[in-house]
């Protein structure tokens, strides 16, 4: 200090340090001028476990030491323990699942049970496989062949066990459904068998007998053409033959196979020199070589004579005419020869030429052969003259008997004609048609007849003039007497009426009376009328006039009545006997829908009062039987048939006699009861008797009768043999006899 001049001395120590470990100390270095840190942290321990951990404790300033043993894992099967392993510091996991129970069946299963600590063993034997169906693959082989052969899966089954045939092996697929097999030279025949396999066992063999194929069929015929032109080339073939893989051909002379040799179709060169022979053809097949199939080939022949010529044989100079023949078989070409002052036109070396004719042709042959490659035919010939003049029309075909201003007329078409002239009557013209065979002739007003003329023209003149007489008509005649019902008609349909055609008349008016239809046939010569709604008296009127273009003529007329006609004839006895049934019966009538009659006083009507039969019982009075004729609309006026009773005679049988009884024995033949009717004049005793075939009486029996009808009951069959007899019925001075057959 300059003040004190002296040395001041300044400057305290340094403060210990702070915050020193517990382990530290601080001393100051008086060398140093500084606090020294002694003291180091002590060592952790050793020796501890791997799951032990020694952490500094700076407040008690020592190790403190955690960590404990883990838990031994849970969860372990019943098949594990677990150790401690102090040097991995973990729990080992010791033991394993046992292994499954060998021997097993192949349809068991061994299950682990995790409760049972062991395996549960199930499973039932199943069926032994089936094969189902049969083997499927080709049955017939060819030698060093491999062929496939398959059957359905087998159910259960695991593999397939195939045995090949002798001289075959199973090349590929044992075990498998499906196998190929290979056929070596040697096979001939054997059976490929198979048998499944599967948990349940073996099946039974399924079986396919095999065969090596056969050598193909003969083949089918040879199709091509049997007849050739030399130096031609033809198609030639076969229908595949069945298991042949290739075909020999063999051609015959002067010919060869062009192509196609081994197929079923060839090509055929046939040479200049070739005249005939066989060609021929084999299948071959790997069974072998068939029989040979043949074809006999000939060298086309010169084409046959043309068929006849076609074509017109009359022909006009300065013309051209086409003429034709029918193809010839084998035929190329064809050479026409035209006649004298004629040449082909077209169509030489066809089938059809053009010939043209000069005019100066008169006649001559068209000729034609046919030419192919075997030559040239015969000449067919057709002879071929100059058209003559055309013949005379036939009959003109038109009304010669005219009334309208124009009509047609014409003729057949004349052979050869190429046109016709028409010459019309006076006062009459051509209007259409000149030139052809068929014209329109207009009539004026002043025609009255002449005739009509027509010839025909061809390149060979005009022929001679067809004619026709042509005059004007006059109006038709009154038609002729109608035909047709004239009474009966009330109410009646479908009623025909007609008359004959009238000369000249083209049609017919009918007029029927009010209420009456015509259903069919008006402007005809027959109607069909319908009288169902018409009011009829007794005297109507039916009419018909004829018509045609120029006039009608007068009406022709029919009277008719609408009630039935009277009848006309009662069929029966005029003489009958007394109190017996006799029939009448009456013509029928037309348009009658019943009748009424009547009998004599004492007479009975039994049946058929209405209908044209009646059935009487007569009484013992003469008169008159009447019966009419009854319709809707009335009754016709009556008929009557005189009739006399006869009192002396009766009939039987219907034979008159003098007999009254009129005896009726029924049933005839008779096996037990006889009924005896008949019919008494006055009581009294009637005596019955009956004799046998020799004339014997066999039974007499007496009874009483009433006047009028009777009936006696005999009991015939219980006390009389098998037999004819003779029954005889008196009464007084009447006896009758009858035959009766007893029959049991």
């Amino acid at each position: 200090n300059t003040g004190s001049c002296s040395w001041v001395v300044t400057g305290t120590q340094p403060a210990a340090p702070t915050g020193l470990a517990c382990y530290q100390t601080a001393n100051f270095n008086t060398t140093s001028c500084s606090w020294v840190v002694t003291g180091s942290q002590p060592t952790a321990p050793t020796g501890l476990a791997c799951y032990q951990t020694a952490i500094w404790n700076s407040l008690s300033c020592e190790y403190s030491i955690i960590g404990s043993q883990p838990n031994a894992p849970t969860g372990l099967a019943c098949y594990q323990t677990a150790i401690w392993n102090g040097t991995t510091c973990s729990y080992t996991v010791v033991g394993s699942q046992p292994n499954p129970p060998s021997g097993l069946a192949c349809y068991q299963i061994a299950t682990w049970n995790p409760t049972s600590c062991s395996y549960v063993i199930t499973g039932t034997q199943p069926p032994v496989p089936s094969i189902i169906g049969s083997i499927t693959g080709t049955a017939s082989v060819c030698a060093n062949t491999t062929q496939t052969y398959s059957i359905a899966a087998a159910s259960g089954a695991t593999s397939y066990v195939w045995t090949a045939p002798t001289n075959a092996t199973i090349a590929s697929g044992q075990g498998t459904t499906s196998v190929t097999v290979t056929f070596s030279g040697t096979f001939a025949s054997g059976n490929l068998s198979v048998t499944a396999t599967g948990c349940g066992g073996t099946s039974a063999a399924t079986t396919l007998a095999i065969t090596k194929t056969a050598a193909p069929t003969t083949p089918a015929a040879i199709s091509g053409s049997a007849s050739v032109c030399a130096s031609t080339t033809l198609t030639y073939s076969i229908a595949a033959v069945t298991g042949a893989t290739s075909y020999t051909w063999t051609a015959p002379t002067n010919a060869t196979i062009a192509s196609g040799q081994g197929t079923t179709s060839v090509t055929v060169t046939f040479a200049s020199a070739f005249t005939t022979g066989s060609l021929t053809v084999k299948a071959v097949g790997c069974g072998g070589t068939s029989a040979a199939r043949s074809l006999t080939i000939t060298k086309t022949a010169a084409p046959t004579t043309p068929a006849a010529i076609s074509g017109t044989a009359t022909v006009c100079p300065s013309t051209t005419v086409t003429y034709s023949i029918a193809a010839v078989t084998g035929a190329t070409s064809y050479t026409w020869t035209a006649p004298a002052n004629a040449t082909i036109a077209t169509g030489q070396g066809t089938t059809s030429v053009t010939v043209t004719y000069a005019s100066t042709f008169a006649s001559g042959n068209l000729t034609v052969t046919a030419t192919g490659c075997g030559g040239t035919s015969t000449a067919r010939t057709l002879a071929i003259t100059k058209s003559a003049a055309p013949a005379t029309p036939g009959t003109i075909s038109g009304s010669a008997s005219i009334c309208s201003t124009t009509a047609t007329y014409s003729v057949t078409a004349v052979s050869g004609a190429t046109s016709y002239t028409w010459t019309a009557p006076a006062n009459a013209t051509i209007t259409a048609g000149q030139g052809t065979n068929s014209v329109t002739v207009t009539f004026a007003t002043a025609f009255t007849n002449g005739s009509l003329t027509v010839t025909a023209t061809n390149c060979g003149g005009t022929s001679t003039a067809r004619t026709l007489a042509i005059t004007k008509s006059a109006a038709p005649a009154t038609p002729g007497t109608i035909s047709g019902p004239v009474a009966g008609l009330c109410k009646q349909t479908a009623v025909t009426y007609s008359i004959a055609a009238v000369t000249g008349a083209t049609s017919y008016t009918w007029n029927v009376p009010s209420g009456a239809v015509i259903t069919s046939g008006q402007g005809t010569t027959s109607i069909v009328v319908n009288f169902n709604n018409a009011s009829l008296s007794t005297s109507n009127t039916l009419s018909v006039i004829a018509s045609n273009a120029c006039s009608s003529s007068a009406a022709r007329t029919l009277t008719f009545n609408g009630l039935p006609s009277t009848p006309t004839t009662i069929t029966g006895n005029a003489t009958p006997c007394k109190n017996t049934v006799v029939t009448y019966t009456v013509t029928a009538v037309y348009g009658a829908s019943g009748y009424t009659w009547t009998v004599p006083t004492g007479c009975t009507i039994q049946s058929g009062q209405g209908t044209a039969t009646l059935t009487v019982k007569t009484g013992t009075t003469s008169g008159s039987i009447t019966v009419a004729a009854n319709s809707q609309c009335g009754s016709s006026s009556a008929y009557s048939k005189s009739i006399t009773i006869s009192a002396t005679c009766n009939t039987r049988d219907g034979v008159a006699s003098t007999n009254l009884m009129d005896i009726r024995f029924y049933p005839n033949p008779v096996s037990d009861n006889l009924n005896i009717a008949y019919t008494s004049l006055s009581s009294g005793d009637v005596t019955i008797r009956m004799y046998d075939a020799t004339g014997r009486l066999v039974l007499a029996e007496q009874t009483q009768s009433t006047e009028g009808d009777n009936q006696i009951t005999l009991n015939v069959g219980n006390i009389l043999p098998v037999g004819l007899y003779i029954v005889e019925v008196q009464q007084a001075e009447q006896v009758e006899k009858s035959r009766v057959v007893i029959a049991k």
